[in-house]
């Protein structure tokens, strides 16, 4: 095989495909030659590495459910699908990820979920916080089953596969859009991975909590929360400074922030404004307090040096003969 024959193949597979498809195609067609090739058969590696295929629109494939999408659709779906498209919302898992949980991996808190990643390939497990209606919902599910059981299983007890849970979710989002309208419609290019997209952008946006635990508790990295969901998390921003304006002083000055125990302040309005404000401030930015410690520290340190470099200003050095 050439590389010419390797081309022309990828070529026919591109009618009908997303590049993005057709990528994944030959990655794991390219994974196997390797293989073989390791095992000492016969070929030119040289023949199969190949530049992937530009998709210009991969990062806007992410799509977002609302709540009451969300809900529609798992009002519409089979029970079994219900139960695991809960699990996605409750959990952001991916959902191989959370079809191949059992019950062992449920301590009664927390669900541990595992998946690999890298090359080649490691096993990475990560244990997942469950708020209350999440540890609720698994418990019911492990109610009754063996621990070596799965948690989460298809019709007739069958393990879930991707084209099972797909065919799932595209009968449910046909049988919800046939009463929706307008913008309550489901796109029909939504999956299983759309929970996934929803539970971590509301975990950014609605419940304010900081990227870097969200990507632990999700098994991603901060990176491709930048890249995808980075539009909620500087949205979210703007909209708690914007609260802040009405914090300012007259004088345009940003308050103070600070919890001094200074007797005049005690009791004071002025003590309890700057309280409201710390809350404030500390409620809406998660670690702004660190942020500006560092900032300080820095501007601290520039200060000294400069006294330094003006008091005692270096001397050239002679070179050396």
């Amino acid at each position: 095989m050439t590389r010419d024959d390797f081309l022309d193949w990828r070529d026919r597979l591109r009618s009908g495909r997303l590049p993005r498809t057709v990528n994944r195609s030959v990655r794991a067609v390219t994974a196997g030659l390797n293989r073989a090739h390791s095992l000492g058969y016969v070929g030119n590696p040289a023949s199969w590495r190949i530049d992937s295929l530009a998709d210009d629109d991969q990062a806007d494939t992410a799509i977002f459910l609302t709540s009451a999408q969300r809900k529609g659709l798992i009002s519409a779906a089979s029970p079994e699908a219900a139960s695991f498209l809960r699990g996605l919302e409750y959990s952001g898992a991916r959902p191989k990820e959370l079809a191949a949980a059992t019950t062992a991996d449920f301590d009664g808190q927390r669900l541990t979920l595992s998946h690999r990643k890298g090359r080649p390939p490691k096993l990475r497990s990560r244990s997942v916080v469950l708020d209350k209606r999440g540890v609720e919902f698994i418990n019911s599910q492990a109610k009754e089953r063996s621990l070596t059981d799965l948690l989460f299983t298809a019709a007739e007890g069958k393990p879930w596969r991707r084209d099972m849970w797909a065919q799932e979710v595209r009968a449910a989002i046909s049988e919800y859009n046939k009463t929706a309208r307008g913008d309550a419609r489901v796109p029909t290019g939504a999956s299983a991975y759309s929970f996934r997209h929803a539970r971590i952008s509301e975990l950014l946006q609605i419940y304010a909590v900081d990227p870097l635990t969200v990507a632990a508790q999700t098994g991603t990295s901060l990176l491709m929360i930048e890249r995808t969901y980075f539009k909620f998390i500087r949205s979210a921003m703007l909209e708690k400074l914007a609260s802040l304006d009405g914090e300012r002083d007259r004088d345009g000055a940003v308050p103070r922030v600070g919890y001094g125990r200074s007797s005049e302040l005690k009791g004071s309005p002025a003590r309890a404004g700057w309280a409201r404000r710390a809350r404030t401030v500390r409620a809406a930015l998660p670690g702004v307090a660190a942020w500006a410690r560092a900032i300080s520290i820095e501007e601290t340190f520039n200060a000294q040096h400069q006294e330094l470099w003006l008091r005692d200003p270096p001397r050239p050095c002679r070179r050396a003969r």
